[in-house]
């Protein structure tokens, strides 16, 4: 009876384990993921089809379905075990104790943040943001207004806002020490 109601599932957990993104699963399974027009396939197996990363069909038994079916059928498990097993892929297995976090203690005075000190030269942040296509006008107005420039020693670019995108969908990030 124990065991039974252990093994009883959250609708969060089933949700989590459901948008498993099949592709990071096989590729931990060993098997070599490549892209086939709009579809996902492995070397090891040419008949089997990801779609949407969430879903798989196997052409060659008729069989597909979610992670946990891929899971019970790839890796010879039952329900509860595919389940399990996908929770701690996700890193959320059940038994693990919760993480904890971080607090600062009160009697300890946390520190300020300040950014890093300035190098005189700004060539190489200009020059680099230039080559990904960024205007020169938009990047000295970020320079000139203090809100980025490279720090000394190093080939870092630092920003006052915590972050600053930037084309192609990447940005530079400032943590405090």
């Amino acid at each position: 009876m124990a065991s039974e109601i252990k093994r009883r599932f959250t609708d969060t957990e089933m949700q989590i384990v459901r948008e498993t993104d099949l592709l990071e699963l096989l590729t931990h399974l060993g098997y070599q993921v490549k892209r086939i027009g709009r579809y996902h396939t492995t070397a090891e197996m040419d008949s089997l089809r990801i779609k949407d990363r969430r879903t798989w069909f196997r052409y060659s038994q008729n069989t597909g379905g979610d992670a946990i079916t891929l899971v019970q059928q790839f890796c010879d498990k039952t329900f509860p075990e595919a389940v399990e097993y996908l929770l701690t892929f996700n890193g959320r297995a059940r038994d693990s104790p919760a993480k904890a976090v971080p607090s600062v203690k009160r009697d300890e005075v946390q520190k300020p943040f300040t950014l890093p000190p300035r190098n005189t030269d700004d060539r190489r942040v200009f020059a680099y943001l230039r080559k990904r296509g960024i205007a020169a006008q938009v990047i000295r107005q970020f320079m000139n207004s203090g809100l980025l420039y490279r720090r000394n020693f190093y080939s870092r670019f630092v920003s006052s806002d915590l972050t600053i995108p930037l084309s192609g969908g990447s940005s530079f990030q400032v943590t405090p020490p």
